[in-house]
Parts: C-alpha cells; structure tokens; sequence
C-alpha cells in the first residue's frame, strides 16, 4: 500500500469535498501523526493519528486530537450477495465511496450508533506534493472491539445488553436503508450503554437497482448478529425482522 508510514510519519490531508469538510473540521488542509496501527487487513489499513496543525479556519464544531485514519486497497471484492440475491459488487477501488455513502444515510447515527465520519481525503506526505492514497477519518471510540472481550468481562447481563443495543443500531440502520453485510464482533464497540456499528465499505442500499428483497438483507444482518454473539454462550434466536420493517418494504 502506498501509505506505509511508520509511527511518527507525518501527513498531510486534503480534503476532497471542501464544502462539507470545511463545516466540520472548519479547513480543507491540515496535518495528522500516525500514532499507531489499529489493524492491517487486505482490504484496507487502519491507523490512530492526532492532529499536529490544526486548521487555522474556527470550525463549526471541536476537532478531535485523536482520529482513526483509514486507507484502502484495490483488489477483488470477495464479498457475495445471499442466497436468491443477485447483486453486482463494486470493485474495492469503490468500497471507500460505498462507505461514504453509508456514514451520509446514517448522518443522524453518527456519534451514537456509528462512529462521527469527518470526511475524505488526499493524503500527502510533507516532503513533496505527490498524491499517495486516499484515506478516510472517523472519531476514535477507546473502547475494545467485541472480539477482544469475553464473557467475565462483559457479564451475563453485559452480554445481553450488547447484543440488544447492537440489534437496536442494526434496525436503525435497516430503516434507513442501510445494510451493513460484515457484522462481526470486529465491527462492533459496545460502550456499556449502547453498540456502535462500524466498518461500512461493504454497505448496500435500498435503491440498489439489483437489491430485489430489502427483508433479505436485513435479515443476512440479524443472521450474522446471531452467529457473533452465539460464541459468548447467547442462544440463537430466529432473526425475525421488525413489523413496521416488514410493512415498510
């Protein structure tokens, strides 16, 4: 990949929207550190930066110092739609815009059900203006994933709770439109209060024009939340959908 900083590694960003950038970080230029990697993937890259230069334009709302960074990778999609569905992927090359895509549904989500999305960018190393990747920033929650938990971490009633308040933020998500198709204990923090769903470059929408039965994939999502907490000792349930989802579609 080409951004293969090292802890330390400055770089500086650029935003590709600089309208709606502008009115969250208040610029569309600034530098970030790489702090560490949070997890190294085929797909993508994920690091935790801090903001070293701040934007000299008063944002509308506070910049986080710490932010996660994200780069992605273009190789073949491995992703297959369910049973019965016949659904054409974009190739990797676009799972960053089908990511946007979703933080842009689910704006009304972000900072409680998914993480706050601050926009794309061109990132650039400061020692010559030749473009290296593209990357996205997201807040950064300072909790761990559900896979670094256990049962004597969370507790029975922990547990439980998780996986209602997941479901909760699947349900939002779904009458949206929005279907996530990667859950997995990786994709989830539970905060202790509610779940907060991320990882959306693998999304698809309800006005995809291949998309023939909604119910089918919400019900791929509530099947795969089913199969992650069942390594805690949670029974599995039938993921029956929602009335009001069901009349809705």
């Amino acid at each position: 990949m080409a951004m293969e900083g090292s802890v330390g590694t400055r770089l500086q960003l650029k935003a590709k929207n600089p309208t709606t950038i502008t009115s969250a970080l208040g610029s569309m230029c600034f530098v970030v550190e790489i702090v560490k990697p949070l997890s190294v993937g085929p797909l993508n890259r994920v690091l935790l930066v801090r903001v070293v230069d701040r934007p000299t334009i008063k944002p509308t709302s506070p910049i986080p110092t710490s932010l996660v960074a994200k780069t992605y990778n273009s190789q073949s999609s491995s992703l297959q739609p369910p049973e019965g569905q016949n659904c054409d992927f974009e190739s990797d090359t676009n799972r960053q815009h089908r990511e946007v895509k979703a933080y842009a549904r689910l704006l009304d989500l972000q900072g409680t059900m998914i993480p706050t999305f601050y926009g794309e960018y061109e990132g650039y190393t400061q020692s010559f203006e030749s473009k290296m990747f593209s990357i996205s920033l997201f807040e950064y929650i300072e909790q761990r994933t559900l896979d670094a938990l256990s049962v004597p971490d969370l507790g029975q009633d922990g547990i439980q709770r998780a996986k209602h308040e997941t479901r909760r933020t699947l349900e939002e998500c779904h009458a949206r439109g929005v279907f996530h198709h990667d859950i997995q204990a990786s994709n989830i923090l539970f905060t202790g209060t509610n779940a907060v769903v991320f990882d959306w470059e693998g999304a698809t929408f309800i006005d995809d024009k291949s998309l023939e039965d909604p119910r089918n994939w919400a019900r791929s999502d509530l099947s795969a939340l089913e199969s992650t907490f069942k390594q805690f000792g949670v029974k599995d349930e039938r993921p029956d959908l929602p009335k009001e989802f069901c009349s809705h579609w």
